[in-house]
């Protein structure tokens, strides 16, 4: 029975560790959103298209240019956490089979039919940086045709 109570407290840490990932994870998700609407903001008052401030528009191509580069940072940055939140379930997994129950295992082979018709939240959550890229995009052909002369 110790052997037991070692294996539970192992993978009672070990799960906990991978809500503490995820919680982070989605902190920094958070966190890019937050930033790409700043710099939105801060390139569409800057580019008049508020009635704003007049910048020049070299500039506010360069702010696009790298907010374009940041949302590719901020997709790299999802991937790896993808990738590393799957490698921690697969560990999991795994540790489950010394156990007497399986709550990740029946989740996902039992109730979500192993991802069959189910959409990883992982999938939604890439997308948002798309979103960004094509609105920076926009931006900087907006102000290539009709800003720069």
């Amino acid at each position: 029975m110790k052997d037991l109570d070692i294996k539970l407290e192992q993978y009672r840490i070990y799960a906990a560790e991978l809500y503490s990932f995820e919680n982070r994870a989605q902190t920094t998700s958070r966190l890019y959103i937050a930033l790409n609407t700043i710099s939105i903001s801060v390139i569409t008052l800057g580019s008049d298209l508020t009635k704003g401030i007049n910048v020049p528009p070299i500039f506010i191509c360069a702010l696009s240019i790298i907010a374009i580069a940041f949302c590719m940072i901020w997709r790299l940055t999802l991937r790896s956490v993808t990738e590393h939140t799957t490698a921690k379930h697969i560990v999991i997994q795994e540790m489950e089979k010394d156990l007497p129950f399986k709550p990740y295992t029946d989740e996902w082979f039992k109730h979500l039919n192993e991802g069959k018709g189910y959409i990883r939240t992982t999938v939604l959550h890439e997308f948002f940086p798309w979103i960004f890229i094509c609105i920076y995009f926009s931006l900087l052909i907006f102000t290539l045709v009709y800003k720069i002369n």
